[in-house]
């Protein structure tokens, strides 16, 4: 992803975590992954695609609804 994109799936994540005031190690543990890729990825930095696939799971949404900018409304 280029930094854009991986700037707005950050700050969908972001925004969706908030929504749900979740703490990042809520997020981590209801994504399956580690806190560090949280941060990671609501900062703009790249994670790989299984560790995004888990955290927009966790969200109810996909990779490509964030991407999109939906952030899973439909």
């Amino acid at each position: 992803m280029q930094h854009e994109t991986l700037a707005a799936f950050g700050a969908a994540l972001y925004r969706l975590r908030a929504a749900r005031r979740w703490s990042l190690r809520r997020a981590a543990r209801e994504a399956g992954v580690c806190v560090t890729t949280v941060m990671r990825a609501e900062q703009g930095r790249s994670v790989g695609l299984a560790q995004a696939m888990g955290l927009a799971g966790a969200y109810g949404t996909t990779v490509g609804a964030l991407l999109d900018g939906a952030e899973g409304r439909t």
